[in-house]
């Protein structure tokens, strides 16, 4: 019971250094609630060394009204800003992201 992994669990961090952590979700969510910015219940807090990013689909797509199903299924959006967290080793950034994905009906291969 001495190993890091418990260390790590002990801890309380929820991050750790090295580790970038990219949470996508949405606002219009049905099973996670509050799902409301800034303090969702989907959110990570930044409690320890980590890099994060917490980004709400409706951030920069406030049309957008993908649910808990949608999320990683096919929601453009949310597909896109883990692709680029993948992409670049990294937290994702709303700003890498082009305002076209917005208007695509779902992400690539699903339609």
């Amino acid at each position: 019971m001495n190993s890091n992994f418990y260390a790590a669990l002990n801890s309380y961090q929820q991050t750790f250094a090295r580790i970038a952590y990219t949470v996508i979700y949405s606002i219009t969510d049905e099973i996670v609630v509050p799902n409301l910015p800034a303090a969702s219940s989907s959110s990570l807090p930044a409690n320890g060394p980590g890099q994060v990013a917490n980004i709400a689909v409706q951030s920069d797509c406030p049309t957008d009204v993908s649910e808990h199903l949608a999320m990683g299924s096919y929601d453009a959006v949310g597909y896109a800003l883990a692709a680029d967290a993948l992409d670049h080793g990294s937290i994702a950034e709303r700003s890498r992201i082009p305002l076209s994905v917005c208007t695509q009906l779902a992400q690539p291969g699903v339609i």
